[in-house]
């Protein structure tokens, strides 16, 4: 987590922010939040009372709305993107 931080920091520097191309939900919002800041799938699934898998769909369904492959580069769009 204090890595994922620094590196969330390194980012904001090195790409400065933009204006979001893509519509997103207040859900999907939120949930860009809680793996932002480092949660689970089990610990967010505990949040929206749903089951890690299902938080685990709804991971994937954001790398692809959002033409990414890994958590890292989701964290570095939506950051890049100031949605969180």
């Amino acid at each position: 987590p204090e890595r994922s931080a620094k590196m969330l920091q390194s980012h904001l520097k090195a790409i400065g922010k933009s204006q979001c191309p893509i519509k997103i939900s207040g859900f999907e919002q939120s949930l860009l939040t809680y793996i932002c800041t480092g949660l689970s799938s089990t610990e967010i699934g505990k949040e929206i009372c749903k089951s890690p898998r299902t938080v685990e769909k709804y991971r994937n369904d954001l790398y692809e709305k959002f033409s990414v492959d890994s958590k890292e580069k989701l964290i570095a769009q939506a950051v890049k993107w100031s949605l969180v």
